[in-house]
């Protein structure tokens, strides 16, 4: 559990899982929350796996330790025209605000619903082997968003780590 910026007792990890997080949580919100507290830290917001589940038990948990919860999601993420696969990319994103809380709600509705079962503001559904979301939705709707890198599997650590540094910086400037 590292924290990236620890500035008079804050910390914001940018990337964390819990065992809401799909293939890779392990801990409850209820014992990261109580850790979060014992090392001085005032704030604490899961990136769950292509999901916000923890939503409910983040809030419920900070409130108890006095800490304020935030809401956040590691997407898989791929370009409109790709398929997904079993390896695909992710982007990690966090809520700065009300609207941004509205918009993660839209980015996980579509990456839960396939292409012919809806659409939201004429982007369709994008499930398929698993829950993702396209640059494009993201672009759409990432006001009120902080979006990083998050860990070495992200679409812009991808990018750069197969030799395509044009890509990964025009991500960077676009997210």
């Amino acid at each position: 559990y590292k924290c990236y910026h620890k500035h008079e007792g804050s910390c914001l990890t940018h990337h964390l899982h819990t065992a809401y997080s799909i293939r890779d949580g392990r801990d409850s919100v209820k014992d990261l929350v109580k850790r979060t507290s014992e090392l001085g830290y005032k704030r604490f917001i899961p990136t769950d796996h292509a999901s916000m589940a923890s939503i409910y038990d983040t809030f419920k948990e900070s409130e108890k330790y006095g800490i304020k919860g935030g809401i956040g999601c590691e997407f898989y993420i791929v370009e409109s025209t790709e398929k997904p696969t079993a390896s695909q990319p992710h982007i990690t994103v966090i809520a700065q605000s009300d609207e941004g809380y509205k918009n993660m709600l839209k980015l996980s509705y579509l990456s839960a619903i396939k292409e012919d079962e809806g659409e939201l503001e004429g982007f369709k559904g994008s499930y398929g082997y698993k829950p993702h979301i396209t640059e494009q939705s993201l672009l759409h709707f990432q006001k009120g968003l902080i979006v990083g890198s998050g860990c070495r599997k992200s679409i812009i650590n991808d990018h750069f780590l197969k030799g395509n540094n044009e890509k990964a910086l025009l991500l960077l400037d676009l997210f």
